[in-house]
């Protein structure tokens, strides 16, 4: 398992946190009709027609994830959205803690902020 390393590691890290993004985000594309995942400078997005899930990796001395989701407008851009979080509150799923930012490996900050809890509460498939 690989654990969080300072600024200098950010590539490696990088690339290590998009193929896990991809494989828990796995279902948005299988079951919910998402296209994706698209490559950003600071993580990956995938797409439906009527919502935009975007996952950042903020490497630095303390890295952080975060997911933001918006709708998509007519025209195919990203409309204000809302952080996972905070959907997560506001639908009654439960307490932000439930959808930490940051842990003190990488997997720990993966599986707590894209696992199954957060997810399953907002994209019931």
């Amino acid at each position: 398992m690989l654990e969080y390393q300072g600024m200098g590691s950010g590539g490696d890290l990088a690339e290590a946190f998009r193929a896990e993004v991809s494989a828990e985000f796995a279902f948005l594309i299988e079951y919910a009709g998402f296209s994706g995942p698209e490559q950003t400078d600071n993580g990956l997005l995938f797409r439906s027609s009527r919502l935009h899930v975007e996952v950042w990796f903020l490497d630095g001395h303390e890295p952080v994830v975060t997911t933001l989701i918006a709708p998509a407008a007519s025209d195919g851009v990203r409309a204000r959205g809302a952080w996972l979080d905070e959907l997560y509150v506001l639908s009654g799923c439960g307490p932000a803690q439930d959808v930490p930012g940051s842990a003190p490996t990488r997997r720990a900050t993966l599986k707590s902020h894209l696992g199954e809890k957060p997810m399953a509460c907002l994209f019931p498939c």
